[in-house]
């Protein structure tokens, strides 16, 4: 760590022991959250409204936040469901989402430490230098750390709403789910087309895996077909209803 890097770290660590012990409260988009302080600036006001709307619309019951990150989303979800399931395998960003559902109440939300992928067993995920970077990932991106990992339906849960964000592991986290998606009534996927590729993969798996269960699949809050689908470029976030499942929230 550089000798800056020290400063902030013992500034902060003053600042939470003098001033922010419960944290610093920041609004997002009409959500008041509470997060460590050294966090409190990570998330601006605007940031991805249209995939807050969704979950406020649809989180319900039992849900999955995969790639829980420090919490902005697994606070959110908590406050709509009755039991979350919080995935984070990074250590250091795993201690933040603690923090965070400490400091909000959210005392219905078990965390785990594994990683999703298709199967269960032990893979390698790659982590950046950042403390609690949101881009760690089971394909190449960083240093290399061993990590167990499990697929969705070992969870043995009928899960009502699923958050996708896991850096390109998000086929892998389908394939790894033909239970749960013949019940699951709503997802948000974030799809990261360049890591499939890099991967031998490709976003249309993803496409044909969530037409299989009739979904009604939808990106910048219109629904879209293949074609449509096929033509976007770069990360990009879908919602995803499953009309034929219906549901009582």
């Amino acid at each position: 760590m550089t000798i800056i890097g020290q400063i902030k770290k013992i500034t902060y660590s003053l600042l939470r022991i003098l001033i922010f012990r419960k944290g610093r409260q920041v609004c997002i988009n009409g959500q008041l959250i509470r997060f460590p302080i050294e966090y409190s600036r990570y998330y601006p006001e605007g940031y991805e409204i249209e995939k807050q709307k969704f979950i406020e619309a649809n989180c319900h019951g039992m849900t999955l936040d995969l790639g829980a990150h420090i919490g902005l989303y697994t606070v959110i979800m908590s406050r709509l469901s009755t039991v979350v399931v919080a995935v984070e395998p990074s250590p250091k960003t795993r201690k933040a989402l603690t923090n965070t559902l400490f400091l909000n109440n959210s005392s219905n939300v078990a965390i785990i430490s594994n990683a999703i992928s298709d199967k269960s067993g032990i893979s390698t995920i790659f982590m950046t230098n950042d403390d609690v970077s949101n881009a760690n990932s089971l394909f190449v991106a960083g240093k290399p750390h061993k990590v167990n990992t499990v697929c969705i339906d070992s969870f043995g849960v009928d899960f009502n709403f699923i958050k996708i964000d896991i850096e390109g592991a998000e086929l892998l986290a389908l394939r790894g789910a033909s239970r749960v998606l013949k019940k699951v009534q709503a997802m948000t996927i974030e799809i990261h087309p360049e890591i499939l590729e890099s991967t031998g993969q490709h976003k249309s798996e993803i496409w044909e895996i969530l037409d299989s269960e009739n979904a009604s699949i939808m990106h910048e809050g219109k629904v879209i077909d293949k074609i449509e689908f096929e033509r976007i470029t770069g990360p990009f976030e879908i919602q995803v209803v499953f009309p034929m499942h219906g549901a009582e929230k």
